[in-house]
């Protein structure tokens, strides 16, 4: 993020949510702010405004709220953070279904990835659309078969 001109930055964990990660740059604007710079937050948002020559010149810099996107991942996963295993079964679906799920689950987490560079429509799109994904899934016709031998 910049502000006035600098870049800041914050280095998170996926799980973190978007007041402490405001409050951690709130401080480091702050310490780093020239004499006349005063710097306010309000959980989702800092503002930091600067005296120039009598005119005031406010600097705002957003950060979008990804804990919805990060559940809703989570959720496509049997075992939720770790997201080692898939809580659907591939061979249950037909394949141009699963293609969509598994494209929109992808996509959903590149998203959460690049939590610096999108915003709140992004993050918002990704969960709408891995929603729309899963209920969109088809179960495929064919059972699965499976072989025992005795």
């Amino acid at each position: 993020m910049a502000v006035a001109g600098k870049l800041y930055s914050q280095k998170v964990s996926s799980g973190s949510i978007v007041q402490s990660v405001v409050e951690a740059l709130r401080s480091s604007i702050t310490a780093d702010a020239p004499s006349g710079v005063s710097c306010s937050e309000d959980d989702i948002k800092i503002t930091c405004i600067a005296d120039v020559a009598g005119a005031t010149f406010p600097h705002s810099a957003y950060l979008a709220n990804a804990s919805a996107l990060h559940e809703a991942i989570n959720a496509e996963y049997s075992d939720g953070e770790a997201r080692t295993t898939l809580a659907l079964n591939q061979t249950d679906y037909t394949p141009a279904s699963w293609a969509a799920e598994s494209g929109a689950l992808d996509a959903a987490i590149s998203t959460e990835a690049d939590i610096v560079s999108v915003n709140q429509a992004n993050l918002d799109n990704a969960v709408s659309d891995l929603a729309s994904a899963k209920a969109a899934l088809v179960l495929d016709p064919t059972p699965s078969i499976i072989s025992t031998s005795t």
